[in-house]
């Protein structure tokens, strides 16, 4: 139950941080805060101490850690896209495809979670699984609307069959990178710029 609470707590510290890190008196706290939970976080918290200004905290935010977070969810994001690809071409079936975007998704969003520092449960999971299932959902759409017209415009059955899982594949693994992104602004203490 702990856990469960310190997942939740997590996430609403996100949205506190994200607040306070706008506001003119309280970005330099904050900023020192968050960089106090990351290992690379010592090296800037000189430069954050010697700035009164946002603007420009959030600015040297950016360039430092946020971007080595971003960088690290990218690959995340494309090591997923890569066995979404991979799992999806290989899967006959578009629903078994969607079952195993969702659980690559989720996932995902609990991978790129932790790497901002958040460990959440079961229930801050879910706070964050709302992208995953739209994902999982338009994945399996898309699915169903490229096998279909894959399978009408080619002659062949093979063709069609391989046109349309690869097609599917395709946006099955743009859907992780895309996810990745996403579920690094959720975990992110700034806004987007």
């Amino acid at each position: 139950m702990w856990r469960e609470l310190r997942g939740l707590f997590a996430l609403r510290t996100v949205d506190r941080l994200r607040a306070a890190l706008t506001h003119p008196d309280q970005a330099r706290r904050a900023a020192l805060a968050w960089l106090a939970t990351l290992p690379e976080g010592e090296a800037l918290a000189g430069a954050v101490r010697a700035t009164e200004d946002p603007v420009a905290i959030a600015g040297l935010l950016r360039a430092g850690p946020l971007a080595a977070l971003r960088a690290r969810s990218d690959a995340l994001g494309r090591a997923a896209a890569i066995q979404t690809f991979a799992v999806t071409a290989a899967v006959p079936s578009p629903a078994l495809d969607g079952l195993l975007v969702a659980w690559r998704g989720t996932r995902l969003v609990r991978e790129i979670a932790a790497l901002h520092g958040m460990r959440p449960g079961t229930l801050g999971t879910l706070a964050l699984l709302r992208r995953t299932a739209l994902s999982a959902a338009t994945v399996m759409t898309t699915d169903f609307a490229t096998d279909a017209a894959a399978r009408a415009l080619l002659s062949n059955p093979l063709l069609a069959h391989v046109a349309g899982d690869v097609a599917g594949a395709g946006v099955a693994a743009r859907r992780m990178i895309v996810l990745a992104r996403a579920a690094a602004v959720a975990c992110s203490p700034l806004p987007p710029a």
